[in-house]
């Protein structure tokens, strides 16, 4: 099965939060760690929805 960009996006965002709140232990990790984590998933989650509304999200990265 082929994935839509949106889901591929939203899988990936799944897998970032459960990252962030595998990290989320003070006593193991630094909170930038965590926040990370969680900043990734928030833009995945974000690119998905924009995918799912056939818009394309920004470029932020210049190659």
């Amino acid at each position: 099965m082929v994935l839509s960009e949106a889901e591929g996006f939203l899988k990936m965002a799944r897998a970032d939060l459960a990252t962030a709140l595998e990290s989320s232990d003070p006593a193991r990790f630094r909170e930038a760690a965590w926040g990370l984590w969680l900043q990734q998933a928030a833009e995945k989650g974000l690119k998905a929805w924009l995918h799912q509304l056939n818009l394309l999200p920004p470029r932020s990265h210049m190659t």
